[in-house]
């Protein structure tokens, strides 16, 4: 019995001898052999209208262990964690601004690594954004406005009578007031001028005009244009194709209704003509502001019903057209 057990335990030891050999190479490898340190790798995603991105560390790795931490520097003073983050840039830039992002991995080890991005944003296509949402038609308040501006003997589908009845509204009612100091134009929501009074600016103006004709079916468009020492803003409505009898019509109808005899537009270079809803004059149609169209913004993004088909993309900073009049061709 007693060599029995003597050979079990010799046995025991050769066994423990096998293991501890076959693995001291690896005690080995995980003393001597450095640390690799982890791969750091992102993507960047628009996911707002201009401001709000997606950052996504999916593709980073560690080769000889996991990565346990992400951290982002976003170029604008924010930091944040995690391997997917969503950020807003502020709004308030005055320039073309770029943000530098910086990813930085940190692997179970404490190993890190880090990665770089660049993105730029224009202020002119957060402008853009800002008034197409202030032109907010959708809203019950900016409807049921431009529903009580409506005479009734301008009842029916929708007219240049209807146009007319809302201009006349906003221009009897309007109270000019200053947007506080700090940027050119800060439109503010149609329906925010309407609880207010019907109090703004010309941004204000041209924002609650285009809104409420868009309510009640029209095709408009916001226009900011400047000169050298001022700026300022007004609204279109598509009146029609150029040359046509049914744009003829509607000058007669407005100088008739206003006791004019020419009336403005502007016309695209595919024929498209805008009526001018500038408040220089006392009537639709008045003469254009002498600055040089900057930005024209049409409401719609995700093609929506329009009177015509025109182009809906952001803003245009060079194109053709023209300013013209049609005199009162004296029919009745």
């Amino acid at each position: 019995m007693k060599h029995l057990l003597q050979q079990q335990s010799g046995f025991r030891w050769r066994c423990l001898g096998i293991v501890l050999v076959m693995l001291v190479p690896f005690l080995l490898a995980g003393c001597l052999m450095p640390n690799e340190p982890p791969v750091a790798r992102f993507t960047s995603e628009r996911i707002g209208e201009v401001l709000t991105f997606r950052f996504d560390a999916a593709a980073s790795y560690d080769p000889d262990g996991f990565i346990q931490a992400y951290r982002w520097d976003l170029g604008d003073g924010s930091v944040k964690f995690g391997q997917v983050i969503i950020h807003t840039y502020p709004d308030d830039i005055k320039e073309v601004t770029t943000y530098r992002i910086t990813l930085t991995v940190t692997d179970n080890k404490g190993k890190t690594a880090s990665a770089t991005q660049e993105i730029s944003i224009d202020p002119r296509a957060i402008f853009v954004v800002k008034v197409r949402n202030a032109m907010d038609y959708w809203t019950t308040v900016t409807r049921n406005f431009a529903l009580t501006c409506i005479r009734p003997e301008n009842s029916g589908s929708y007219n240049i009578g209807q146009i007319c009845d809302i201009w006349d509204t906003c221009f009897e009612h309007w109270t000019y007031v200053n947007d506080p100091p700090g940027g050119v134009f800060e439109p503010t929501p149609a329906s925010e001028t309407i609880s207010a009074g019907l109090r703004g600016d010309c941004d204000d103006f041209a924002v609650l005009l285009a809104a409420s004709i868009m309510a009640i079916g029209g095709g408009t468009r916001f226009i900011a244009a400047y000169t050298q020492t001022s700026g300022h803003a007004y609204a279109e409505v598509y009146a029609g194709l150029w040359g046509t009898s049914s744009l003829q019509s509607l000058t007669d109808y407005i100088c008739l209704r206003y006791g004019i005899t020419k009336v403005w537009y502007w016309v695209d270079d595919n024929g498209d003509a805008w009526l001018n809803l500038d408040w220089w004059e006392y009537h639709p149609g008045g003469r254009y502001y002498e600055g040089t169209r900057a930005h024209i913004i049409y409401p719609w993004t995700d093609g929506r019903f329009h009177p015509v088909s025109v182009w809906t993309g952001l803003d245009s900073l060079e194109f053709g057209g023209r300013v013209v009049s049609l005199s009162y061709s004296g029919a009745d």
